[in-house]
């Protein structure tokens, strides 16, 4: 029986106009099992186009319409759940020619991104006869037109692309998609992945690079670290590439080529007494094969010691892939392969589950860190066991890597899971010194760990690591040794290594808590944030992350030791301290909070370090400007203080000083003279004259004065300040900056303009210098500068000023912030006097450019 495919709207038009014997009206269809000729794959903006080929094939009789895919045919069909399966099936397996019509726009598009799936699935299988392209501009489509043949649609008309459609569907070449895969070449080849995903890229690179060689005889090495899918992409290339040889022949190469090389002398038949041969004549006989054939591919997989291959390998003629786990191989160039993009992992795991969780398969993806291995291994369990990739994510909360031995189903393409894929490599680690660099750097973050911290810290470390640490070549060979088997990477002194690295490191020292503790230590002796002096600073963001991951796994692992879990909070106010001082208000706050918390479960609520974090808290919220908050925090601290230390220690001569202000800022003014009075009694009496903190004091007092109009006693007590300042902290320090800008704030405030400017270029100078150019600090001076400019009506000036401030807080704090709107606001106010033309926005979009 035949069955035809119409539309039901147009059949009943049909029946209503007689246009049809009833009795010979063509039977409505099962679009669950439909076979289709033709099936249209395109983005809505060429549609137009597309309906025009689609019509020219109806009404000239090419092909039925009921054999044709195209959506807006079938629009009642396609409205039910799980339509992107059905879309699938109907493009995989039910139609004989898929005509994809490609474009930029095209991979952008959800419903393509499906159908570009069936198709490149197809590729894969070498269905190339089941393909027609056809491109709309010169846009560049993942997976296609490298070397892919299309027809040009802007040289053609509909109809003459309907003819070619039509001379596909009526040539000797068209074969249903069931068809057998295509002979391929002698092989020995291990079974294609029907799951591989993406590895486009390199795909392309090995086989470029393989055209492209200088001689016959091309070595192809691709390297990385167990479980990135070496051995996959390999398979897939020799599948791809099946018809470009005669030969393909496998290698498994751990252990020599001796064992392949005897099976393939066996099928080529090239010695008469292969049983008795020894390995000498199979060798000289397979090297004479290489030397009289052409064209032969051999891919060698997993290739460890490179010195049982040198002699072993084709000396003129074919192709030679290796894949090895080591960094750096001498047998060709290296095409290094690593994790999958984030776009190709959440593509795999949609493609294996058969639909599309979002958010979660996103999440689960990065968790993984996009390692090829660990993701087969996740879906093969969440399908054995029909769970979620939420439920998966749960799980990993829960047991970690522990999770990486479970086999709850076979994990396809791949002997080993993550755990046992990475025990061979770890086992190869021969030296002391490189096994301990190991432990220690599971425990920090992933991403640049910094040489120099260990370097700083060797003191802290195993005897065998912390000679390496002091001996350059030592220290070279240690690295080198993680390195040769991508465990590790190196670059510019900064270790790298994959996040399940470093979970399955850890899994192995579970129970064992000497190499944590050996962390912890070394960050607390050498972990530090000195405010004005940039090393300090430097070290202190490139370090930040490190001594954060060390402080986590301290409180987790020795959550029973409260001498280590004081070591932690000291880390975490470290951190919080370094952020408070870089302006990352939000940032400093959570690290004090988890400070206090630790405080509080291992110190009680009366203890000194309480207040201090009770007083840090608070200059937190006095810098948010939320001085009702900050108030009940210092005087929290200052209930404790006043308590446990005597009444003229320094700590409460501290807290009154940051009770005035919280004052200060809130414009009560009295009240803050008040309190920094009582403070600075303490200050002089106990540090002296000539402290950092009473300088501070004194350059507190003189803002006060400052806000009240008291200028020539401001600037009395403000040089105060900077005499100490310049003698105990130096030219070049940030507070001397700032009593600089404080100075030049006063001048300013009452007309001193010429000498407001010498003040604030001081200040700059030493900013600059010492903290950068994108530090608030110096944002808010060029601000400044503006404002001098801007009182005495130089506007142009002034607003080139504004304009280095403003794209500073654009890109740092965002369009939104209270400062960037500040300075936008000051801008267009100088601008609205500036005489210049235009609309102050599109003069501000010139500026952005």
């Amino acid at each position: 029986m035949v069955y035809y495919v119409i539309n039901e709207e147009q059949f009943l038009m049909q029946v209503f106009k007689k246009e049809f014997i009833m009795d010979k009206a063509p039977a409505l269809f099962d679009i669950h099992t439909h076979e289709f000729d033709i099936a249209v794959s395109f983005p809505g903006e060429h549609r137009a186009y597309v309906r025009a080929v689609v019509d020219a094939l109806i009404k000239e009789d090419k092909i039925e319409a009921a054999n044709i895919f195209y959506d807006e045919f079938y629009q009642a069909f396609l409205a039910i759940p799980s339509s992107d399966t059905l879309l699938q099936d109907i493009y995989r397996n039910r139609s004989k020619l898929i005509v994809a019509f490609l474009c930029e726009d095209y991979q952008k598009k959800e419903w393509c991104g499906l159908e570009a799936r069936a198709i490149r699935d197809l590729i894969k299988e070498r269905q190339h006869n089941s393909i027609m392209l056809i491109r709309m501009d010169d846009g560049k489509v993942a997976g296609f037109f490298g070397i892919d043949g299309w027809i040009d649609a802007r040289k053609h008309q509909p109809a003459e692309i309907a003819n070619y459609i039509n001379q596909r569907l009526t040539g000797k070449l068209i074969f249903p998609v069931s068809a057998k895969e295509p002979t391929l070449p002698t092989n020995n080849l291990p079974d294609r992945n029907p799951h591989f995903t993406g590895r486009e890229e390199i795909l392309e690179e090995i086989h470029n690079n393989f055209q492209t060689g200088q001689t016959v005889s091309l070595r192809q090495t691709v390297a990385g670290l167990g479980g990135v899918g070496k051995t996959q992409t390999a398979i897939e290339y020799a599948y791809r590439y099946a018809g470009d040889y005669n030969d393909i022949w496998w290698v498994n190469a751990e252990n020599g080529p001796q064992e392949a090389y005897r099976d393939f002398a066996k099928s080529k038949a090239l010695l008469p007494a292969l049983e008795e041969a020894g390995w000498p004549a199979v060798l000289e006989a397979v090297k004479n094969w290489f030397d009289q054939n052409e064209p032969f591919l051999f891919i060698y997989d997993n290739a460890e010691d490179f010195d049982l291959l040198t002699d072993c390998l084709p000396r003129f003629k074919g192709h030679v892939l290796i894949t090895t786990r080591q960094d750096h191989s001498p047998l060709g160039k290296s095409v290094d392969i690593t994790v999958f993009r984030q776009e190709e992992a959440t593509a795999f795991i949609s493609e294996r589950l058969g639909c599309d969780e979002g958010k979660d398969a996103a999440e689960l993806a990065k968790r993984l860190g996009y390692l090829p291995l660990a993701l087969e291994q996740a879906v093969a369990y969440i399908t054995a066991t029909h769970e979620s990739c939420g439920d998966y994510l749960q799980l990993l909360e829960k047991y970690g890597n522990k999770l990486f031995d479970e086999r709850a189903s076979t994990v396809y393409g791949y002997a080993e899971t993550v755990n046992t894929t990475w025990r061979i490599s770890f086992d190869k680690i021969k030296s002391k010194s490189a096994k301990q660099l190991l432990n220690l750097c599971s425990y920090m973050a992933a991403d640049k760990i910094p040489l120099s911290l260990l370097i700083i810290g060797q003191d802290k470390l195993p005897k065998p690591l912390r000679r390496a640490l002091v001996d350059k070549l030592k220290l070279n060979n240690t690295v080198l040794e993680l390195t040769l088997y991508s465990l590790v990477q190196k670059k510019e002194g900064l270790l790298s290594l994959h996040r399940l690295v470093q979970e399955v490191v850890r899994g192995r020292l579970a129970g064992d808590v000497q190499w944590i503790s050996c962390c912890l230590d070394m960050a607390y002796a050498v972990f530090k944030y000195e405010w004005g002096n940039k090393q300090s600073m430097d070290n202190f963001i490139q370090n930040a992350p490190h001594i954060l991951e060390i402080a986590r796994h301290t409180e987790e692992i020795l959550s029973d030791n409260e001498e280590a879990q004081k070591k932690a909070a000291l880390l975490y106010n470290v951190i919080g301290y370094g952020y408070f001082y870089g302006s990352q208000y939000q940032e400093a706050l959570k690290w004090y909070q988890k400070v206090l918390a630790i405080y509080e479960n291992v110190l009680g609520t009366e203890h000194p370090y309480i207040a201090i974090t009770y007083n840090n808290i608070a200059a937190v919220y006095n810098n948010q400007g939320r001085y009702d908050e900050a108030l009940e925090w210092h005087r929290n601290a200052l209930t404790i203080r006043e308590k446990v230390l005597d009444k003229e220690h320094p700590d409460i001569a501290t807290t009154y000083n940051n009770i005035a202000s919280v004052y200060n800022n809130q414009g009560k003014h009295d009240k803050a003279l008040e309190w920094y009075q009582k403070a600075l009694t303490i200050l002089e009496k106990v540090l002296n004259t000539e402290h950092p903190n009473t300088a501070s004091c004194y350059c507190s007092i003189a803002n006060v004065y400052s806000k009240q109009g008291k200028y020539a006693k401001a600037l009395e007590w403000h040089r105060k300040a900077l005499a100490t300042r310049e003698k105990v902290l130096g030219m070049e320090h940030p507070d001397t900056a700032s009593s600089y800008s404080y100075i030049a704030m006063n001048y300013l405030n009452h007309g001193g303009y010429a000498k407001a400017l010498e003040w604030f270029r001081k200040s700059l100078a030493i900013i600059e210098k010492v903290l950068g150019t994108e530090h608030p600090y110096t944002t808010a001076t060029y601000n400044n500068i503006a404002f001098v400019y801007s009182d005495q009506n130089d506007y142009l000036t002034a607003l080139d000023w504004f304009v280095k401030s403003y794209g500073i807080r654009l890109r740092r704090l965002g369009e939104a912030h209270p400062d960037t709107i500040d300075t936008k606001n000051s801008m267009e106010a100088a601008y609205n006097k500036s005489g210049l033309d235009g609309p102050f926005e599109e003069w501000l979009e010139e500026k952005k450019d």
